[in-house]
């Protein structure tokens, strides 16, 4: 009788695994739904960037794209926020407030030169990389990196390390110098500190676009079913070759600029926007593993 009472100790072990893997598989629902927040916070606040310091210098043709941004960049925040504290605040709360204390900062910002306002702006677009990086860690499991890359059919480490890491950096030194040069134009001319900037910020995307490539070329055959947005990249590693000998030839070697900054910020958005549904890919790519890690438990018990 009294063994009919007592629970069966397997039970008890099942029981007491399910309530640790459904645990992890919520943390991790939770961390992929922040960051599908947080890139178009990061692509919003790119563009931002770009268009405030080129009104900045007076091109009033950028007043409505920057007027959208902070409505939209506000209503972003509201929503991540919101879905954080439901969330038991899967980011932290100094976390969510150094976002908000950064941004309120660029929002009101006044005095000084647009390359300290595009500064800011950089520190803290840096600040969401990290943050979705951090969350991809805790989403993902993830424990590889792309130089220890195998021989073996599996290597979904290094490609969620490709698409969440080299991606969103790779998009970053576009639309910083989509910002630079479109502010050069707003100005007419390029002086030597901006000059410099421009120019490093070209070396670093020509040296970041080669190891890309290679990265791209290994893990694309793995990559294709999952994430088909990778084949475009290809087509883009050319648009960027554009773009950069657009800034080299009407930027940086010209005495007075005479393209507009609407077309030069126009032809890097296009090319972000390629990246980024890759980017998105990426993150689809990120949640189905969490649904396998959870189907692989429910087949071993």
């Amino acid at each position: 009788m009294l063994k009919a009472i007592l629970p069966n100790r397997d039970n008890l072990e099942v029981d007491t695994t399910a309530a640790r893997v459904v645990a992890q598989y919520l943390h991790e629902l939770r961390s992929i739904t922040l960051i599908r927040l947080l890139v178009p916070l990061f692509i919003a606040s790119q563009q931002h960037r770009g268009a405030s310091i080129a009104l900045f210098e007076g091109n009033s043709a950028f007043k409505d794209r920057v007027d959208a941004l902070q409505n939209e960049i506000r209503n972003r925040f509201i929503t991540l926020e919101t879905i954080n504290k439901e969330f038991s605040e899967t980011l932290t709360i100094s976390e969510t407030r150094q976002l908000r204390h950064e941004w309120e900062t660029i929002r009101d910002w006044y005095g000084g030169t647009a390359l300290e306002n595009f500064r800011l702006h950089s520190h803290f677009t840096e600040q969401l990389m990290k943050l979705i990086w951090t969350l991809t860690e805790r989403a993902s499991r993830f424990n590889a990196r792309y130089d220890q890359m195998d021989n073996s059919e599996d290597n979904t480490d290094l490609l969620i390390w490709f698409l969440l890491h080299e991606t969103p950096e790779l998009i970053e030194l576009i639309a910083k110098i989509r910002g630079l040069a479109t502010h050069a134009t707003a100005l007419g001319y390029c002086d030597e500190e901006h000059s410099s900037w421009l120019r490093y910020l070209l070396v670093q995307l020509n040296q970041k676009k080669e190891v890309f490539r290679e990265h791209l070329s290994a893990l694309q055959n793995y990559a294709l079913k999952d994430v088909p947005a990778i084949i475009h990249l290809h087509i883009e590693d050319i648009k960027i070759v554009q773009l950069v000998q657009q800034v080299n030839e009407n930027v940086l070697n010209q005495s007075t600029i005479k393209i507009t900054g609407s077309d030069l910020f126009d032809m890097a958005t296009a090319i972000i926007d390629s990246y980024s549904d890759v980017f998105e890919q990426g993150l689809s790519f990120v949640r189905s593993r969490i649904n396998r890690q959870l189907d692989d438990w429910h087949l071993e018990y």
